[in-house]
């Protein structure tokens, strides 16, 4: 109910152009076929230890990097957006939720008004953290996949949700930015690690839908 073909396959044409993505080679997203070039024996999908390797780390965001400075995609949502739409589908097919979420929800609505404050750019981004949608190839080369997620947003929660998946202790996250912004920024950082919150809600109500 999420998904966009037409703009999924606009975004895979344009991550392919910036060559951080596989080629999209065809496309008929009025059935929602798309056809990439298959990656060799030298790529397998990431796992989470693997974001550990200081190369493979830098080149994941340097690949992130390269989409948030890209041409636009055109479409854009937010991860707050998301987990309304979730507790609406929720409440209305009277789906069974554990009874601290209602809590939960409240504190992630704070944090969002929090975040409108700021005032930022959206940008192109991948929106999915998750290890195994970076695909590692031979001399710590990364390629993104699957963009069903990207859409133009906060740059930082783009970090903010490889942040969550890599690192369990928030001494070792701390680099990512460092990367990133080619220095430590503490509230950076900060807004990384609520979008983090964000972000484990977001999924969860997912798998309780």
């Amino acid at each position: 109910l999420f998904f966009d073909d037409h703009a999924i396959a606009t975004i895979c044409a344009s991550a392919a152009e910036s060559g951080v993505a596989p080629a999209l080679r065809y496309s008929d997203p009025d059935r929602g076929v798309m056809v990439f070039d298959r990656l060799d024996r030298d790529w397998t999908w990431g796992k989470v230890d693997q974001l550990g390797d200081a190369r493979i780390l830098e080149n994941t965001i340097a690949a992130k990097k390269q989409l948030h400075d890209g041409p636009a995609f055109p479409r854009r949502t937010n991860v707050f957006e998301i987990i309304e739409a979730y507790w609406r589908m929720i409440d209305a097919q009277n789906v069974s939720v554990p009874s601290d979420v209602p809590t939960i929800l409240q504190t992630v609505r704070n944090i969002s008004g929090a975040i409108a404050a700021v005032n930022y750019d959206e940008k192109p981004s991948h929106g999915d953290g998750i290890a195994s949608n970076i695909m590692i190839g031979s001399d710590a080369r990364i390629k993104l996949v699957d963009f069903d997620m990207a859409a133009n947003m906060d740059p930082y929660y783009d970090l903010g949700s490889l942040m969550l998946e890599a690192f369990q202790f928030a001494d070792d996250a701390r680099q990512i930015l460092e990367i990133y912004d080619g220095m430590f920024v503490e509230s950076h950082y900060n807004r990384c690690r609520l979008y983090g919150i964000a972000d484990d809600l977001m999924w969860a109500l997912w798998g309780f839908i």
